[in-house]
């Protein structure tokens, strides 16, 4: 499930956009955004994370640490983007992964970017594009959860 949740993450950062002003809250249609001009290409931190059960309908946010919140994804032009998350353990602010991961990424214009993960596993997101913020989608292995990340616009 943790291995879901860091694909998530970095799925999230692909569908992040550039936008004139930090201050918009305009939702951008990111279906006609492939290519050079895609929105996701920059880096972007994590700024929230959460799960909601499909059963359930029960919505978790998680309060991200000081730790947490250095994670970042730079998606670059060449359709590759490098990821590192960071957690707190028992010797202080780690990487998750022992450090940054550069792994391909691809838009599919319908919404959804699709990536590979450190296993060369694929994984899909939905991503929605609301002002210097993505908010990325993802379903676990059993479709019962569903992960929902945010991310801000850094650079």
């Amino acid at each position: 499930m943790e291995k879901i949740k860091y694909l998530l993450l970095l799925l999230v950062a692909i569908f992040s956009l550039s936008c004139s002003s930090d201050d918009s809250n305009e939702i951008i249609d990111h279906n006609t955004k492939i290519g050079d001009d895609d929105p996701i290409i920059g880096t972007w931190t994590l700024i929230g994370e959460g799960t909601i059960d499909t059963e359930t309908g029960e919505e978790t946010e998680r309060t991200l640490s000081d730790c947490r919140k250095l994670s970042t994804l730079e998606f670059r032009e060449d359709n590759t983007f490098v990821s590192e998350f960071f957690e707190e353990d028992e010797l202080g602010c780690d990487s998750v992964l022992g450090g940054p991961v550069i792994v391909p990424w691809e838009n599919n214009g319908d919404g959804t970017y699709t990536f590979t993960d450190e296993n060369g596993d694929l994984i899909t997101a939905f991503l929605t594009f609301e002002g210097n913020t993505v908010i990325a989608e993802e379903r676990d292995e059993d479709a019962r959860f569903l992960f929902k990340d945010t991310y801000r616009r850094v650079q």
